[in-house]
């Protein structure tokens, strides 16, 4: 499903003229619809849904148009420029409508020309027309969307018409109270055949748990996916039924959006049976040479499968698979589940405890 929605109306709300000295000065902008079109485009692949869903009014739009100067007067400029925070100094070719528009209000004893000219222009009938035609693109692009056949995407509506989505929870959606101390760090592009060699991998009855260092839309979206299905079908918590696991400095915002959870250990990385290693970790294979297990390779983290970029070569507890500059090792021993969250050895201990 596909929007392309490119709009930009040009706006003459003047002629004004200032007090001192009386000269008229032009006041031409561009009502730009370029963030909506784009809000409209990543709904449509699953991102910044509950963004989306939550335009329910004309008035809602707002937040998502622009305006770029085209000919106005110093004092439009110097009005622009007063608002503007001072971590961003000047005025922008573009600026959100919503804060172009804050930049002009009435004063009870005189309102400058240039804020009346604009307030003036706001009240027009213009507006509520303008506004009303992008709802209607808004509430069919909607519609569209109900009616994808993407589980996750189906999944995220159904948690926002349920008023169970995380979102709902907080005082303000757009705002997080209390996110992660995670920094804005960005994985690098990943090759296509690691994306598809992951993907497969994933879909193995015995890969009930994953810790992935990437940031990657797809793969996560996948992964997500299968955990609320697991959930779904076994009757258990997310993260019991299917663990996902990612590095200290990775973590792409719209997993828990989607309905899914993902562990952050904060400080190194998680082990599972599909344990992707991070660039910086280490894997020991000379104490695997010739034999042992796997994760005694994988700095003791308990794992089925190690994959990893470079060739280490082969060693005694794995087979051995390459794709292009990765490798893959699977232990040889009998399977058994590597989820970080369900230690069998202490229940067995508890059991044991439970009987006596």
């Amino acid at each position: 499903m596909e929007y392309v929605f490119r709009g930009q109306d040009q706006i003459d709300v003047g002629p004004y003229e200032t007090w001192n000295p009386i000269q008229q000065c032009p006041f031409v902008v561009e009502l730009l619809c370029q963030p909506l079109a784009a809000l409209i485009e990543d709904a449509a692949i699953g991102k910044r849904i509950y963004k989306f869903i939550s335009i329910r009014r004309p008035g809602d739009v707002l937040q998502y148009l622009a305006i770029r100067l085209v000919d106005v007067g110093d004092d439009v400029k110097q009005a622009v420029a007063s608002r503007r925070p001072k971590e961003s100094p000047g005025v922008p070719k573009e600026i959100p409508f919503l804060e172009f528009d804050q930049c002009f209000y009435w004063d009870p004893d005189d309102t400058y020309p240039h804020h009346l000219a604009w307030l003036a222009r706001r009240e027009g009938k213009y507006w509520s027309k303008k506004l009303d035609s992008l709802f209607e693109i808004v509430r069919a692009a909607q519609l569209r969307l109900r009616e994808s056949d993407d589980f996750l995407l189906r999944h995220e509506i159904g948690l926002i018409d349920a008023h169970q989505h995380r979102r709902d929870f907080w005082p303000d959606w757009r705002v997080n109270p209390h996110p992660l101390p995670i920094p804005g760090w960005k994985a690098e592009d990943m090759p296509e055949y690691l994306r598809d060699v992951i993907l497969d991998l994933i879909r193995h009855d015995d890969v009930q748990s994953v810790s992935c260092p990437f940031d990657d839309f797809v793969i996560w979206r996948a992964l997500v996916e299968k955990q609320i299905r697991r959930s779904a079908e076994t009757g258990l918590p997310l993260q019991e039924t299917f663990a996902l696991c990612g590095p200290d400095a990775v973590y792409w915002q719209g997993i828990e959006d989607w309905g899914g959870e993902v562990h952050i250990p904060m400080e190194g990385a998680c082990g599972g049976d599909l344990f992707i290693l991070p660039e910086w970790h280490r894997f020991f294979a000379d104490k695997v040479r010739e034999g042992g297990k796997l994760r005694w390779a994988a700095g003791g983290k308990r794992c089925h499968r190690v994959l990893l970029r470079g060739d280490y070569g082969e060693i005694g507890c794995a087979t051995r698979k390459t794709y292009g500059d990765w490798t893959l090792y699977t232990s040889t021993a009998p399977y058994e589940p590597c989820n970080p969250f369900v230690d069998p050895e202490m229940d067995a201990i508890i059991a044991a405890g439970a009987v006596n």
